[in-house]
């Protein structure tokens, strides 16, 4: 990987950018992991964006029972895609 060989060469840098190269020294096997797999958590946070938006428009939801009816009705609701403008 060019991004090992990359982080092995760096010398003299700022200390600022050396506190970056340590923090990837240390978390080198996860990053390598990453790499490596094929898996997201793209839409988990995706979910979540979409319920902290639902909070944020709805001023707070007085009964619990509404806000979760409402964050079912918004995941259940499929829109149809229309194809593209331009090709």
């Amino acid at each position: 990987l060019k991004f090992i060989k990359t982080l092995n060469r760096a010398d003299k840098v700022s200390p600022q950018l050396e506190t970056t190269i340590k923090t990837y020294r240390k978390y080198l096997p996860l990053i390598k992991n990453m790499m490596a797999s094929n898996y997201s958590n793209g839409p988990i946070e995706g979910v979540n964006r979409k319920i902290k938006q639902i909070k944020r428009t709805a001023y707070g939801y007085r009964n619990w029972s509404h806000f979760y009816t409402r964050i079912r009705i918004e995941f259940t609701i499929r829109i149809k895609k229309r194809k593209p403008i331009r090709k």
